[in-house]
């Protein structure tokens, strides 16, 4: 029986090797043009149009997805720097709390938001970095 069938196959090899290869091409044209392919095509089409669309839309998904979570991300660092880092970034100055808070406590130190530096301040118009430099009067006038 392998016999048999191993003579099967070389008969047909020595058949293909006789034969022209413009009637091979022939064959697999005929072969090709049947409607069954035209079908197996247009299926393959499809589904990979149906697969290409769905990665589309997954990508879009994912971009979203990270800009959701980058915003969020985001929200959070900015939280964490105003209470962790800001305050330790600046010199922060304190002033006497003038009212009792809600429980009926006076504050002995509360935060001066409005603090202004007395550096560049005199006490005189004579004295200090303020002080006014008198006018030299021109010659023959008089004030």
């Amino acid at each position: 029986k392998l016999a048999n069938e191993s003579s099967v196959v070389q008969a047909d090899f020595e058949k293909a090797i006789d034969s022209s290869f413009e009637d091979y091409l022939e064959a697999q044209k005929k072969w090709t043009e049947t409607e069954n392919i035209r079908d197996l095509e247009y299926e393959g089409d499809t589904s990979v149009k149906k697969l290409s669309e769905k990665y589309e839309s997954d990508v879009l998904d994912l971009y979203k997805e990270a800009s959701i979570r980058r915003v969020g991300v985001d929200s959070r660092w900015n939280g964490i720097q105003r209470k962790a880092v800001i305050p330790w970034s600046s010199v922060i100055h304190f002033k006497l709390g003038e009212f009792p808070d809600r429980l009926g406590r006076r504050t002995l130190l509360s935060q001066n938001r409005a603090f202004a530096s007395h550096k560049e301040a005199a006490y005189d118009t004579g004295t200090g970095p303020n002080a006014v430099e008198p006018i030299a009067s021109k010659k023959g006038q008089s004030d």
